[in-house]
């Protein structure tokens, strides 16, 4: 298996900058369309990130160190989720990329996921990152 796979999603919201970058990033509204995580992170590169919470009934605790986090900009981390069953290894963990653009009175945000193993979690990813950026929409657009 190789880790070269990769997805980029677009979407464009109807937003500031500004207030779509406070949606990435402000825990309060990531709980919002992240289906209740709780993030906790200090945002500084070289940080740790934690998505805690449950999911189909199950606790879990995902971990991730934040890379870039460039305000109104770009943010970039590393994710890793224990309950794929693969070992805590570099190469398990996913790289993620957020970049956000200023499109007159809206916002173009992209996200780019690095690192993945297989082409049917390619696009379990895929899906379920489309999802997960309308309801970041949603939250960014209602302000």
């Amino acid at each position: 298996m190789s880790n070269d796979r990769s997805i980029t999603v677009t979407i464009t919201i109807k937003a500031p900058i500004a207030r779509v970058w406070r949606a990435l990033v402000d825990p309060e509204l990531i709980k919002e369309y992240m289906g209740g995580a709780q993030v906790v992170t200090e945002w500084k590169p070289g940080g740790t990130i934690f998505w805690e919470g449950l999911w189909q009934g199950q606790p879990y605790r995902d971990k991730g160190q934040v890379i870039i986090f460039e305000p109104e900009s770009r943010v970039k981390y590393t994710h890793y989720a224990p309950a794929t069953g693969l070992p805590d290894r570099p190469e398990n963990y996913h790289v993620l990329t957020y970049s956000l653009s200023d499109r007159g009175n809206a916002t173009e945000l992209v996200l780019l996921n690095e690192n993945i193993t297989t082409e049917a979690e390619q696009k379990y990813l895929e899906s379920g990152w489309k999802i997960m950026l309308e309801e970041l929409r949603r939250v960014a657009e209602q302000g």
